[in-house]
């Protein structure tokens, strides 16, 4: 799990979108953490999403995030050069 899969998820105009809190395995509640701490995603109680449902609502990308996110894709994008 990462932010570009919470990102491309918001940027998505399905209505069924959904991304469900996982229990299992602990890295889960680390990785949304992690990623709130670093300021990629808004801040939010971890105890309003770990009671379950669709937390997609909750996990917002911040601009940071958004950047990131945009930044990461356009590395992948670029072709590399043969060093000699």
């Amino acid at each position: 799990m990462d932010i570009k899969s919470i990102y491309d998820k918001h940027m998505s105009n399905d209505p069924n979108q959904e991304f469900l809190w996982q229990s299992e395995p602990a890295s889960f509640a680390r990785e949304i953490g992690f990623l709130i701490d670093n300021g990629y995603l808004e801040n939010v109680d971890m105890d309003e999403l770990k009671k379950g449902g669709n937390i997609l609502q909750k996990l917002k990308p911040t601009e940071a995030g958004r950047l990131y996110v945009a930044l990461r894709e356009n590395v992948v994008q670029q072709p590399t050069k043969a060093t000699n």
